[in-house]
């Protein structure tokens, strides 16, 4: 099973995922990683891991979707994770890879997926709203029909938090939930 991973610059998902497939515990690898926020840690640790990464962030023109599906086509792709709240996906991707992509959004709620809030700003609402809990939660984008929810780990919000803390233990869980669940639907599929 070959896997597309959409990141930004975060790199704690593809790191897990990238050990995960190394050591075979996930089912699959990584054949292509899609970057949205210029030449960060995360295209680096691909470019580490001997992974072709590709850089398609704002840099003054528009994201040609036509390359991506290409992209997608050459390495061959199965199954896209999408890490990065910032990614877009044309309608021909959707509908190519309806029912094999997978968000991971720092939220219970599948409308952050389409939010174009910056992920930050999740915390803040998040922490304005006084909730006292949020997740990280794995959506399948369903094509252009809606999401369903297929995993989700609970995170406590804390009083004291501020969306530095926040996003951060977010982070730490980030990695081994997103490597656990991968693990499993490898195995199941």
């Amino acid at each position: 099973m070959n896997f597309a991973v959409f990141v930004s610059d975060d790199a704690v998902a593809l790191r897990e995922i990238a050990e995960g497939c190394r050591e075979y515990r996930i089912g699959g690898q990584i054949s292509v990683v899609i970057g949205s926020s210029g030449e960060g840690r995360a295209l680096q640790l691909a470019r580490d891991e001997r992974i072709p990464a590709y850089d398609f962030s704002d840099d003054g023109r528009s994201v040609m979707f036509h390359e991506i599906s290409e992209l997608l086509e050459l390495y061959r792709a199965d199954i896209l994770i999408i890490t990065d709240h910032r990614c877009k996906l044309s309608e021909k991707i959707l509908s190519e890879y309806k029912g094999r992509i997978f968000y991971i959004v720092p939220s219970t709620n599948s409308e952050y997926i389409a939010s174009s809030l910056q992920e930050f700003r999740i915390y803040e609402d998040l922490l304005s709203a006084e909730e006292t809990s949020s997740a990280i939660s794995i959506f399948r984008l369903d094509g252009t029909d809606g999401t369903t929810l297929v995993a989700q780990k609970p995170i406590r919000v804390y009083a004291m938090d501020t969306p530095e803390t926040l996003a951060e233990r977010i982070k730490f869980f980030k990695a081994e939930f997103v490597g656990d669940w991968l693990k499993k639907f490898t195995e199941l599929t």
